[in-house]
């Protein structure tokens, strides 16, 4: 009898739980209902993961110039540094700017916000990636071109 009633128990409790099939609108995974399912992000961003404090330099294109040397030092307090030195036109060009950067949600994308506007820069192990406005990658034929090294310490 005590086997009887213990399965009756378990009948009880797994009946308040609603299990959707196989081919269901819910990409055939199953879920309880109460039961939070929302995926949990992935730990290993660059963010958390990567040393990425330091100063990156690198040649970038240029419409206009023989090539863009740029260098941006990356704080660890959340501020950075950024030079941008444009090569082969009549005068001689350098910008400079500081601000602050934000991670973005994926935890791989910094935001540097300055004087002039922003800038978004995918962090890799030693190397950043220039990226266009708000995409998540440089379009164009010569993107590999868009990258700044991080020099060694």
């Amino acid at each position: 009898m005590r086997s009887g009633a213990f399965y009756m128990m378990i009948s009880l409790l797994f009946s308040g739980c609603s299990i959707t099939p196989e081919g269901n609108e819910k990409d055939d995974m199953y879920f309880m209902e109460g039961v939070d399912t929302t995926p949990v992000a992935d730990m290993h961003t660059s963010q958390i993961a990567l040393d990425y404090t330091g100063t990156y330099t690198g040649l970038l294109p240029c419409g206009d110039c023989d090539g863009i040397e740029a260098a941006i030092v990356l704080f660890e307090d959340g501020t950075f540094e950024k030079s941008l030195h444009y090569l082969g036109r009549d005068e001689d060009v350098l910008l400079s700017s500081e601000g602050s950067y934000l991670w973005e949600a994926s935890g791989g994308v910094v935001r540097l916000e300055g004087d002039h506007g922003f800038t978004r820069f995918m962090v890799a192990e030693n190397f950043l990636v220039h990226l266009e406005g708000e995409a998540d990658r440089f379009s164009g034929d010569r993107g590999e071109h868009y990258v700044l090294q991080k020099i060694p310490e």
